[in-house]
């Protein structure tokens, strides 16, 4: 999506052509805003449902699992938790596989349910799905190196998992694109843009 920007008082309207879907209008007393066209939204689109897909391992989505997480106080039986464990696999284009970019709080909640936000462990560092709480991840996508970043490191996944670990661009389970349902499928670099 493009945005033209015009003088309302002057009357100089930008030339329309196919790409443009909406015009801005600026007063001619006002300048245009330093932060017009920034990046607001921490790289994410609002209110749009999207896929995180891994530029690795096949473009492999990152889902939230239907089966709640497990608690084992010892000696006590185990019990059934409101967490969820987020996981990869081949997308299927179910809804959950779907997530939406929260603007107040900063965080990714799930499409299916949106009070489950995703969140860590504290003591494992593990990528979870629960409701509303304080470890809620504020998340951030930088287009530049493909990352999630969460302010005390980035999420990536391996052999055990999604977790979370300092930044290093170098490591290649690090680096996502969001994949939003308007855009086609097609050569990679038609698949990463998001406009």
């Amino acid at each position: 999506m493009y945005l033209k920007v015009g003088n309302q008082t002057t009357g100089t309207e930008p030339s329309i052509d196919s790409d443009v879907d909406e015009i801005i209008w600026f007063p001619s007393n006002r300048s245009i805003p330093e932060d017009y066209g920034a990046d607001v939204w921490g790289g994410f689109q609002v209110g749009q449902r999207f896929q995180l897909k891994s530029r690795t391992n096949g473009n492999q989505v990152m889902y939230m699992d239907s089966e709640p997480l497990l608690f084992k106080p010892a000696p006590f039986p185990a019990i059934y938790t409101n967490k969820r464990r987020i996981k990869m696999r081949e997308p299927e284009n179910s809804n959950d596989e779907l997530w939406t970019y929260d603007s107040e709080t900063g965080t990714l909640r799930s499409a299916t349910n949106t009070n489950m936000v995703i969140s860590v462990n504290p003591t494992t560092k593990a990528i979870i799905a629960e409701p509303n709480s304080a470890n809620a991840l504020k998340i951030s996508y930088n287009k530049e190196l493909f990352s999630l970043e969460t302010g005390s490191g980035c999420i990536g996944w391996g052999e055990t998992g999604l977790f979370q670990k300092a930044c290093d661009e170098t490591l290649t389970g690090q680096m996502w694109y969001p994949w939003y349902n308007y855009q086609t499928s097609g050569p990679w670099w038609n698949r990463m843009e998001n406009y």
